[in-house]
């Protein structure tokens, strides 16, 4: 019982700690790509992602590399959408960040209000600290 007492209470500092964060600034769009290859298109390919003004950007590039970039975005579930225009050569990779960024962040600070708030009622944790 102990045990599983502080292991409540490490959840609810991590959970404090997502609901003091900052709110995201609704101009910001910048997104984190947690993991890339490091090659020249994840190079650019972050650039992109980290600016916070920027939601959109025309790449013309060859399917190989078009594929490569396909898969990062999958692959890290980023809220971005990725459409290739198919007019003249190489065909252009439209990526647009989505306001699922927003949604995301306001789904992670609500749940861990719930968690809080459930720590709180099954297990007494102070939610004031």
């Amino acid at each position: 019982s102990a045990g599983l007492q502080q292991l409540a209470h490490f959840c609810a500092a991590r959970l404090r700690e997502r609901v003091q964060a900052p709110e995201r600034d609704p101009q910001d769009w910048s997104i984190d790509l947690a993991k890339s290859c490091g090659c020249e298109l994840c190079a650019w390919l972050t650039a992109f992602l980290t600016d916070s003004n920027r939601r959109r950007m025309e790449w013309p590039l060859a399917q190989p590399k078009r594929r490569h970039v396909h898969s990062l975005i999958d692959q890290a579930e980023l809220p971005v959408t990725h459409v290739t225009r198919r007019q003249g050569r190489p065909f252009v990779l439209v990526l647009t960040k989505t306001d699922e960024l927003f949604e995301r962040e306001r789904r992670v600070r609500d749940d861990a209000h719930r968690g809080l708030a459930q720590l709180h009622r099954d297990w007494g944790v102070d939610l004031s600290r």
